[in-house]
């Protein structure tokens, strides 16, 4: 999972002049998704290891709201390529999936030991508020609306930091040597 990660990055960096804006949204999903499954496999080996099982159940019960929060984010960056711009709809899809985001991170919050910050959240939609759909350029608009995207995708990752900090104090987790992952640039200038 390493290697194919450390190509994946690799392929990132040689190939990201050349894409869309869509395209360069997909592949950075992609990574973070594989990213995020092995941030997963460490915890729960970990978790599992060192015989913590309740800490374990309370890291699983975040870990799928985590991914329907991505999933909602992709389906909003989809809606924002796909979905005809001109339909009067465009702007309630788009909404629906920030209050399906916000609902998710209301659960994480809920789930966390910590005292989740309630403002990032009530600054989702507020910040999508102020959007303005109509009378501006389409291009603009969609840059605006990917530009957003990634305000949604830091917050996600906030809330997830909170459930890696309720385990943190109970575990010390021996992660890989980030070396072995680090990218031989030197290679790269050869071919």
């Amino acid at each position: 999972m390493y290697r194919i990660l450390r190509q994946e990055i690799q392929r990132l960096f040689t190939d990201s002049p050349n894409y869309s804006l869509q395209r360069s949204q997909a592949v950075h999903g992609r990574i973070i998704r594989h990213i995020m499954y092995l941030i997963d496999d460490v915890i729960s080996a970990s978790l599992l290891t060192a015989e913590k099982d309740t800490t374990f159940e309370h890291y699983q019960s975040a870990w799928p709201v985590t991914l329907n929060a991505l999933d909602s984010l992709n389906k909003f960056r989809w809606t924002i390529e796909q979905h005809p711009l001109e339909n009067k709809s465009y702007a309630q899809e788009l909404e629906m999936h920030v209050k399906m985001i916000q609902r998710r991170l209301g659960q994480i919050s809920m789930i966390s030991h910590q005292t989740p910050p309630i403002w990032p959240i009530e600054k989702l939609m507020q910040t999508f508020q102020e959007i303005q759909f109509h009378n501006q350029d389409e291009n603009k608009l969609k840059e605006e609306l990917y530009l957003y995207s990634i305000q949604i995708s830091d917050t996600i990752f906030q809330f997830f930091d909170l459930i890696i900090n309720d385990i943190a104090d109970d575990l010390a987790i021996t992660g890989p040597n980030i070396t072995a992952c680090a990218i031989d640039f030197s290679h790269n200038k050869q071919t």
